[in-house]
Protein backbone atom coordinates (compact mmCIF):
# COMPACT_ATOMS: atom_id res chain seq x y z
CA UNK A 1 0.00 0.00 0.00
CA UNK A 2 2.56 2.55 0.96
CA UNK A 3 4.48 1.81 -2.39
CA UNK A 4 1.33 3.05 -4.24
CA UNK A 5 0.53 6.14 -1.95
CA UNK A 6 4.30 7.31 -2.28
CA UNK A 7 3.76 7.18 -6.17
CA UNK A 8 0.56 8.82 -6.33
CA UNK A 9 1.38 11.72 -3.60
CA UNK A 10 1.69 14.17 -6.79
CA UNK A 11 -1.86 13.28 -7.35
CA UNK A 12 -3.15 13.72 -4.28
CA UNK A 13 -5.52 16.53 -3.64
CA UNK A 14 -3.86 19.67 -1.32
CA UNK A 15 -7.11 18.54 1.64
CA UNK A 16 -6.06 15.02 1.43
CA UNK A 17 -4.18 15.32 4.69
CA UNK A 18 -7.96 16.74 6.24
CA UNK A 19 -9.65 14.52 4.93
CA UNK A 20 -7.54 11.16 5.24
CA UNK A 21 -9.48 10.60 9.05
CA UNK A 22 -12.88 10.53 7.59
CA UNK A 23 -11.69 8.19 4.64
CA UNK A 24 -10.70 5.84 6.43
CA UNK A 25 -13.98 6.30 8.90
CA UNK A 26 -16.15 5.23 5.96
CA UNK A 27 -13.70 2.56 5.16
CA UNK A 28 -13.81 0.73 8.07
CA UNK A 29 -17.47 1.39 8.87
CA UNK A 30 -18.26 -0.24 5.68
CA UNK A 31 -16.02 -3.42 6.58
CA UNK A 32 -17.83 -3.93 9.54
CA UNK A 33 -20.80 -3.68 7.99
CA UNK A 34 -20.43 -5.92 5.47
CA UNK A 35 -18.52 -8.48 7.90
CA UNK A 36 -19.77 -10.39 10.91
CA UNK A 37 -16.45 -11.64 11.68
CA UNK A 38 -14.77 -8.10 12.03
CA UNK A 39 -18.09 -6.51 13.90
CA UNK A 40 -17.58 -9.59 16.57
CA UNK A 41 -13.97 -9.18 17.22
CA UNK A 42 -14.13 -5.26 17.32
CA UNK A 43 -17.20 -5.85 20.32
CA UNK A 44 -14.55 -8.60 22.21
CA UNK A 45 -12.18 -5.71 22.61
CA UNK A 46 -14.79 -3.53 24.74
CA UNK A 47 -13.57 -0.40 25.75
CA UNK A 48 -9.71 -0.84 24.81
CA UNK A 49 -8.18 1.52 22.48
CA UNK A 50 -7.34 -0.13 19.27
CA UNK A 51 -3.78 0.96 18.17
CA UNK A 52 -2.09 -0.68 14.54
CA UNK A 53 0.88 -1.49 15.66
CA UNK A 54 2.99 -0.45 12.58
CA UNK A 55 6.21 1.16 12.94
CA UNK A 56 6.57 1.69 9.06
CA UNK A 57 3.32 3.98 9.44
CA UNK A 58 3.69 7.46 11.05
CA UNK A 59 0.45 8.55 10.64
CA UNK A 60 -1.97 5.45 11.45
CA UNK A 61 0.73 3.31 13.29
CA UNK A 62 1.52 3.31 17.25
CA UNK A 63 3.06 6.70 17.45
CA UNK A 64 3.71 6.70 21.12
CA UNK A 65 7.80 6.27 20.51
CA UNK A 66 8.20 8.52 17.64
CA UNK A 67 9.74 11.72 17.42
CA UNK A 68 7.15 15.03 16.26
CA UNK A 69 8.05 16.15 12.76
CA UNK A 70 7.97 20.11 12.05
CA UNK A 71 4.50 19.61 9.92
CA UNK A 72 3.12 17.80 13.39
CA UNK A 73 4.03 20.36 15.32
CA UNK A 74 2.93 23.23 13.45
CA UNK A 75 -0.35 21.71 12.99
CA UNK A 76 -0.47 20.68 16.49
CA UNK A 77 0.18 24.11 17.71
CA UNK A 78 -3.05 25.19 14.91
CA UNK A 79 -5.32 22.80 16.74
CA UNK A 80 -4.61 23.48 20.34
CA UNK A 81 -4.57 27.65 19.34
CA UNK A 82 -8.15 26.49 17.63
CA UNK A 83 -9.72 24.91 21.25
CA UNK A 84 -8.95 21.07 20.06
CA UNK A 85 -9.33 19.71 23.71
CA UNK A 86 -6.17 17.45 25.09
CA UNK A 87 -7.82 14.10 25.02
CA UNK A 88 -8.83 14.92 21.17
CA UNK A 89 -5.17 15.76 20.36
CA UNK A 90 -4.60 12.28 21.86
CA UNK A 91 -6.33 10.40 19.69
CA UNK A 92 -5.56 12.39 16.35
CA UNK A 93 -2.08 12.22 17.12
CA UNK A 94 -1.55 8.74 18.60
CA UNK A 95 -0.21 9.57 21.63
CA UNK A 96 -1.08 9.60 25.27
CA UNK A 97 -2.57 12.59 26.95
CA UNK A 98 0.41 13.36 29.27
CA UNK A 99 2.71 13.18 26.15
CA UNK A 100 0.29 16.01 24.45
CA UNK A 101 0.37 18.00 27.18
CA UNK A 102 4.43 17.68 27.53
CA UNK A 103 4.48 19.11 23.69
CA UNK A 104 2.24 21.91 24.87
CA UNK A 105 4.29 23.03 27.69
CA UNK A 106 7.80 22.74 25.34
CA UNK A 107 6.04 24.05 22.07
CA UNK A 108 3.19 26.93 23.38
CA UNK A 109 4.82 27.70 27.13
CA UNK A 110 1.54 26.68 28.67
CA UNK A 111 1.81 25.90 32.45
CA UNK A 112 -2.09 24.88 33.49
CA UNK A 113 -3.61 22.03 30.70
Amino acid sequence: MKEISDANKKDQPSTWHDEKVSVMEQILKAKADQHEDVRDALKRTGGREIIENSPADSFWGDRTQKKWSKEENNLFSELYKKGVKTSELANNFGRKPGAIRSRLKKLLEVDSI
